[in-house]
């Protein structure tokens, strides 16, 4: 199952226009998490392009506020977008379709034995399982005007959410070698410069 190099550009350009009209994830995290999912495809043996797609498209229907209807049910409005942009571009429905399912799963603990999913999924949590990803991450939420006990707390939930997700043992063992340093910027005893 391809997909082809345009379509994955289409996606990156609709995400670029989607993040600045939405104001949230920041871009650095996005591509955080294609680089990471183009990774963690050549590992598992999966598409990379496919992956692409969907780390793209997981969050073109989003919003900067935490416990907005939008942000409870992204991975579905997202998802349901997602398919309609893909089969308007040309791409195969079976295509359209497993792109959309790796939208809707990728906010799951549980393991789909699915290597595609999978992949698309552990990609997405490097945002906040990162070095990288948090420094972005927390730099994002002071600019939406957090303070920065607010940042933390929300940052502390989201890793905590991710490392649930994780099911892919390559991506735990990078994250597991980064988390005590994350755990440090997150308790602010360390500044990560």
């Amino acid at each position: 199952m391809k997909i082809s190099e345009t379509i994955v550009e289409k996606a990156k350009q609709l995400m670029q226009e989607r993040t600045k009209v939405n104001g949230a994830p920041a871009w650095g995290l996005t591509e955080l998490t294609v680089e990471k999912g183009r990774m963690l495809a050549k590992e598992y043996g999966v598409d990379e392009s496919l992956v692409a797609t969907a780390s793209y498209l997981a969050h073109i229907v989003f919003s900067k506020e935490r416990d907005s209807e939008i942000m409870k049910n992204h991975m579905f409005l997202s998802a349901k977008e997602a398919e309609e942009k893909l089969l308007g571009w040309g791409a195969d429905t079976d295509i359209a379709q497993k792109v959309k399912r790796a939208i809707e799963l990728h906010h799951t603990p549980t393991n789909t034995k699915d290597l595609y999913f999978e992949v698309v999924k552990n990609a997405d949590c490097f945002k906040f399982l990162s070095i990288e990803g948090m420094r972005v991450f927390l730099e994002d939420l002071k600019e939406r005007g957090m303070s920065e006990d607010e940042a933390q707390e929300y940052a502390k939930y989201k890793v905590k959410q991710k490392y649930g997700y994780l099911t892919l043992n390559k991506a735990k063992e990078e994250v597991d070698a980064a988390l005590a340093e994350i755990e440090k910027m997150l308790d602010g005893t360390h500044t990560i410069s």
